[in-house]
């Protein structure tokens, strides 16, 4: 018996080989995402939104110029950002500053925002301090 023809008659190995797939996409999605907001988390950052990016319908990413990502997801963690907005965060906390150019005095802050990931804050729940500081 072929493998081809072997494999085409087991259901059981496809459906095996299906969810292999889906879990392996899922793990590297999330090892992704983990090693962005473990970036953003450490990074000190004054930087200006330089790109912008429709991930899908409800999810659009900010990449700052030093290719830092900001993931603004509808209904999860909405950011309020536009380009050329100006972001300011410290190291080590996932708070962060945007500040807007207006016409009269330069760059306004608009809002103080809270990096939201999930997975990160439940492998290192010592990041996960809410509390916004100014």
């Amino acid at each position: 018996m072929k493998i081809n023809s072997f494999i085409k008659n087991n259901f059981t190995l496809q459906l095996c080989i299906a969810l292999l797939i889906l879990f392996g996409s899922i793990a590297i999605l999330s090892v992704y995402e983990y090693k962005n907001a473990d970036k953003f988390y450490d990074s000190s950052l004054h930087s200006i939104i330089v790109k912008r990016s429709k991930l899908q319908q409800k999810s659009t990413a900010f990449y700052v110029d030093n290719e830092i990502r900001i993931d603004s997801i509808a209904g999860i963690a909405e950011y309020d950002l536009k380009l050329g907005d100006s972001i300011v965060k410290k190291g080590k906390t996932f708070q962060f500053d945007v500040y807007r150019k207006n016409t009269t005095f330069g760059y306004q802050l608009m809002q103080t925002y809270y990096y939201e990931d999930n997975l990160y804050s439940f492998l290192h729940p010592e990041s996960n301090t809410r509390q916004l500081q100014h």
